[in-house]
């Protein structure tokens, strides 16, 4: 498992790239998006975030902080979005994958994208009402 193809079987999960994107016109604007999700933790507000600014805004790729400033707006900032994520990355399957780091501290700036699993994940939720 796990072998060359993965990604396709899990990119025919989810559907097309253009049917992704489909999905996210429905919302017009992320405060929609956030509350049909109903998320309950602050991994999965930063998930959602992840959601709304990878598939919706199409950024194929982005850092954590841009996710906090969507959630600001809303006032459901999360404390620390590195670690909201990392809980993302430590499962498996990876809803997130940490693409790149920048800079020597603990702090520096981080890449990251959401993977099929996680859209996955973010378009049951939607389905559900709040997963």
């Amino acid at each position: 498992m796990g072998g060359a193809g993965s990604g396709d079987t899990e990119k025919a999960a989810v559907g097309s790239d253009e049917e992704v994107a489909e999905e996210a016109r429905i919302y017009e604007h992320f405060a929609e998006l956030f509350a049909q999700a109903g998320p309950k933790s602050d991994a999965e507000k930063a998930l959602v975030a992840a959601y709304w600014v990878q598939v919706h805004q199409g950024q194929s790729q982005w850092p954590s902080r841009l996710l906090n400033a969507e959630l600001k707006h809303l006032g459901h900032s999360v404390g620390n979005v590195t670690m909201a994520l990392s809980s993302h990355i430590n499962r498996k399957p990876q809803r997130v994958i940490q693409l790149k780091k920048s800079g020597n501290s603990k702090q520096g700036n981080k890449t990251y994208k959401v993977t099929n699993e996680g859209i996955t994940y973010i378009q049951a939720m939607l389905s559900g009402g709040g997963g």
